[in-house]
């Protein structure tokens, strides 16, 4: 591992320390979160409201009736990525509040500027980050996601290299439904989410 590499690796491991013992209190650490995230993978930091890489970032859906909504996509990166984090806990289980943030990232990412971008992302503060890619067309269902272990994301070197190629994926873009990558070359496949029990 090269000395920029073990930088990453350090702040990482410092930033999973700092978020261990982090309360239920999902959507409300987010945004924290993800500016701490951004920071120890050596990417750019959300800009202000208005730069296309932000918070709470809106969008104008339109429903089967033809009635318009504007919602807000918890992060947002023009051409890059749509991430959504899962809703506080309550009585539901954590994977079905995942596949319901799943559900409202996908729909998202349909009425998006400029089409849906090239990766959709699901967070669970401080554990997991759920990782989908259209390069082939589409993102697959839920079970077709890369799951990206945060606490021990220091010790992955594969899985830095993704989320660093995911925040700067701005050279992509699709042609007739393929992907088409202006300078990243190849990135770290995305092997399928093991299925789980209930």
């Amino acid at each position: 591992m090269d000395e920029s590499g073990a930088h990453t690796s350090a702040r990482l491991r410092s930033l999973a320390e700092r978020w261990a013992e982090a309360d239920a209190a999902e959507r409300s650490n987010a945004q924290s979160y993800l500016i701490e995230l951004t920071e120890a993978l050596g990417v750019e930091r959300p800009r202000p409201r208005g730069g296309g890489y932000e918070f709470e970032f809106p969008v104008r859906v339109v429903a089967r009736d033809g009635s318009e909504t504007v919602k807000f996509v918890d992060l947002f990166k023009g051409g890059c990525f749509v991430l959504e984090a899962k809703d506080d806990g309550g009585d539901a289980s954590p994977e079905l509040l995942l596949r319901k943030a799943f559900g409202q990232a996908s729909e998202y990412a349909a009425f998006a500027p400029g089409g849906p971008p090239p990766y959709l992302m699901v967070l669970d503060v401080g554990r997991t980050l759920l990782v989908w890619d259209r390069w082939h067309g589409t993102y697959g269902g839920f079970q077709a996601a890369k799951r990206i272990d945060l606490p021990s994301l220091a010790e992955r070197p594969d899985d830095i290299a993704l989320l660093q190629a995911v925040w700067d994926s701005e050279g992509t873009r699709f042609v007739d439904g393929s992907c088409v990558c202006d300078h990243l070359g190849d990135l770290p496949s995305l092997p399928p989410l093991p299925r789980t029990t209930r």
